[in-house]
């Protein structure tokens, strides 16, 4: 679902890796964004792409990967390196649908009716410090949100479950959710 306004909203954040983790249903099923903060979550955003089996694309909790489907999507590695996963062990570690920053430049998104409409977009990167950067607008394309990170200085990003899934949770409050209030797998800080 897309929103229809003219101006849009966004939040930039900027966090430790060491300081994030992957929250997931073990139901598999959306979990309510107050069960989530009952759980201890108090910073978080919406993750992966989920379907009726659950995570789309790869999604690595202690080593095993619990996503099924969309192998070919870019992975975001968390443990035990951060970043564009290339190969090798992987202990914690996310699939977005496409790579939006890669080497430090803005990839060229497919002209699609996914990447061309304007929606509520999430995103995490990595900066050459090596910390993360989590972006979450309520309206863009693909290409405008992969330069939004090349902007805020991002050498890898991918695009994460947005539209009617996006949401931001910051100290226990809501932020932004598009209308949703449930999801089933989190980035939380």
């Amino acid at each position: 679902m897309c929103i229809s306004t003219a101006a849009a909203e966004e939040w930039v954040r900027t966090l430790h890796p060491d300081s994030v983790e992957i929250a997931v249903s073990q139901t598999r099923k959306v979990v309510e964004i107050e069960t989530w903060k009952a759980r201890g979550h108090k910073n978080f955003v919406n993750l992966s792409f989920w379907g009726s089996r659950g995570p789309v694309g790869s999604l690595y909790i202690n080593s095993a990967n619990i996503g099924f489907a969309k192998r070919s999507w870019p992975i975001f590695s968390l443990s035990p390196e951060v970043g564009e996963y290339k190969g090798g062990d992987i202990v914690t570690g996310f699939a977005g649908s496409n790579v939006l920053v890669e080497n430090g430049e803005v990839k060229k998104q497919p002209r699609t009716y996914f990447s061309k409409r304007k929606c509520p977009r999430t995103g995490v990167g990595l900066l050459p410090d090596g910390r993360l950067i989590v972006i979450i607008t309520t309206r863009s394309n693909l290409n405008d949100f992969a330069k939004r990170f090349k902007e805020n200085g991002a050498v890898f990003a991918v695009n994460v479950d947005g539209g009617s899934s996006s949401m931001f949770i910051e100290n226990g409050e809501i932020v932004w959710s598009s209308k949703r209030s449930a999801v089933p797998v989190i980035l939380s800080w």
